[in-house]
């Protein structure tokens, strides 16, 4: 998804979250990944794994490092449930069961996983913003 279209408030919210996941995590260039949260992450952005908090910079860093040390793979991304704000601004909430693989790039051992997320999205200066993240990780 090119960065147009995620500026796009009128695509569906849960393929709006779909691709920025992609464009953070499942795809190779760092550059872009760092881009992309700098510019759809909100600064004030909560993250809850599991039980454990994390504020943006916090979260910014988990992301740093888990690109630096692993390849990452998505196998399946499912809309569990999703809620769209009923002012029409492209803002909602959306669940998503994911299935990936994890690679350690120093002895290729491959980790597969499962995670439920659930990203707040809102609007803010007519630009959908990621302000909220709440994931639980097996």
């Amino acid at each position: 998804m090119s960065a147009p279209q995620l500026t796009n408030n009128s695509i569906p919210l849960s393929q709006w979250v779909d691709q920025l996941f992609r464009r953070i995590f499942f795809q190779p260039e760092d550059t872009l990944a760092l881009d992309t949260f700098n510019e759809f992450i909100s600064h004030d952005l909560l993250v809850r794994m599991n039980h454990t908090r994390f504020t943006h910079d916090q979260y910014l860093d988990m992301v740093k490092q888990a690109r630096g040390n692993n390849s990452m793979s998505l196998q399946a991304s499912d809309e569990v449930l999703a809620w769209n704000a009923p002012d029409g601004s492209g803002a909602g909430c959306v669940a998503q069961l994911l299935h990936l693989t994890l690679t350690d790039k120093a002895n290729g051992t491959e980790t597969k996983s499962s995670n439920l997320a659930l990203a707040n999205v809102l609007v803010r200066e007519g630009k959908r913003m990621l302000v909220e993240l709440t994931e639980v990780a097996l």
